[in-house]
């Protein structure tokens, strides 16, 4: 069965590279990545919706990377557990990434919904200030 994740994969051309040799590329890209194992790429490269199980993505990645060094690939993956959530960037066979880090905001009695009552009683009971807008 093994561990689903959503890709998407962005292609960013560097400068120099006309919009008729990126539309060429993208096409070589694709049929690059539909030769893969998991088959139809078109969700990859577009909103990422489908899953796949693709274990190799980053040698085959670095793989595409060396023969289009004309652009930085952006793979985003999303697993299946919560939190799964990562980003790699490819250019000439090299690459860096990370998961994603989520961050919460502090608690702050200001945000809350002011149109409340209890709101209201809580703020004057603690002798927060309360805005009358």
């Amino acid at each position: 069965m093994g561990y689903y994740t959503q890709f998407r994969l962005e292609i960013k051309f560097l400068s120099g590279v006309t919009e008729n040799e990126r539309e060429g590329f993208t096409g070589f890209i694709r049929k690059e990545l539909n030769n893969l194992a998991f088959g139809d790429v078109s969700d990859v490269l577009e909103d990422g919706s489908e899953s796949y199980t693709w274990y190799d993505h980053e040698d085959d990645m670095r793989k595409i990377s060396v023969k289009y060094p004309m652009a930085i690939f952006v793979l985003s993956g999303e697993g299946e557990e919560g939190g799964d959530l990562w980003r790699k960037y490819f250019l000439a066979g090299r690459m860096h990434g990370g998961k994603a880090k989520i961050v919460y905001e502090e608690f702050d009695p200001k945000k809350l919904t002011k149109d409340e009552a209890s709101y209201r009683d809580w703020a004057r009971q603690n002798h927060v200030e309360v805005d009358d807008d």
